[in-house]
């Protein structure tokens, strides 16, 4: 006889990768965010697993963050992380961006004070 099927067993996954040069190499960032509950005992009881996860490599160092969302209080704190990594690349990136021109104008003043024109800008 065949088993009733059980509306609350869920397996699902999302991922997604990105390479992170435009043109070669194989620096990447990989996302996976996965659900997935079964029933265990003589009860039948009902167990659940939410999580998600970030790997990014670059050359040869890797990082892997992980973002636990079974509970109220595991997804407030893995959303609070995820916040706090995204205002950390947007300031990075509003840095990077200033020294980038920084970098470039001392650069360019001192070709013109040296007449230099093998300096790199």
């Amino acid at each position: 006889m065949k088993e009733k099927e059980d509306k609350f067993i869920i397996k699902e996954s999302t991922s997604y990768r990105e390479f992170l040069n435009e043109e070669t190499g194989l620096a990447a960032i990989e996302t996976d965010v996965n659900i997935d509950s079964w029933r265990y005992g003589t009860n039948k009881k009902l167990n659940m697993n939410v999580n998600g996860t970030i790997d990014i490599h670059d050359c040869n160092r890797s990082i892997s963050l992980d973002f636990p969302a079974e509970t109220a209080e595991e997804y407030h704190q893995s959303r609070y992380k995820l916040k706090i990594l995204l205002d950390a690349l947007r300031q990075f990136d509003r840095e990077l961006t200033n020294k980038h021109r920084m970098g470039q104008k001392i650069l360019k003043d001192f070709k013109k004070e040296h007449n230099e024109t093998d300096i790199q800008t």
